[in-house]
């Protein structure tokens, strides 16, 4: 795939067998989410039907469920993610987006910490914080 080339982007994040026609499940959210079975799920857990499925923009329009759904998100896969409770940055970035910054390929995850770094120096914490688990 290609950077930029949406209709790949938008092919690469369909899951026969799952998908409402001419929808897309890309990103969206403040915990971006990806891919139609995260967006079953949670608008399970949510809204108990499959109103995300057939309207996965709708996590962008309504201000509510983009915060639900990365709450949701985060409580069923980072929370209990191995590292993450013990302050693994590098963990949460894993257990959100894995290989895709977490395989090596990427710098993402070390520009992520720097930021994370100025937050918490921001805060006046102490310390960079701990950057391992990626």
């Amino acid at each position: 795939m290609q950077v930029g080339d949406l209709t790949t982007l938008f092919h690469y994040c369909r899951t026969p067998g799952c998908d409402a026609p001419n929808q897309y499940y890309y990103g969206r959210g403040y915990i971006q989410l990806t891919w139609c079975g995260n967006y079953r799920a949670a608008s399970n857990a949510i809204f108990g039907d499959a109103r995300l499925v057939n309207d996965p923009d709708f996590v962008a329009r309504d201000e509510k469920t983009a915060w639900d759904t990365s709450y949701w998100y985060w409580g069923n896969n980072v929370h209990n993610a191995p590292g993450v409770s013990s302050g693994q940055f590098g963990a949460s970035t894993k257990a959100i987006n894995g290989a895709l910054e977490c395989g090596g390929r990427s710098n993402t995850p070390w520009v992520r910490f720097e930021k994370y770094k100025k937050v918490r120096q921001a805060f006046g914490l102490p310390g960079d914080g701990d950057p391992s688990g990626c």
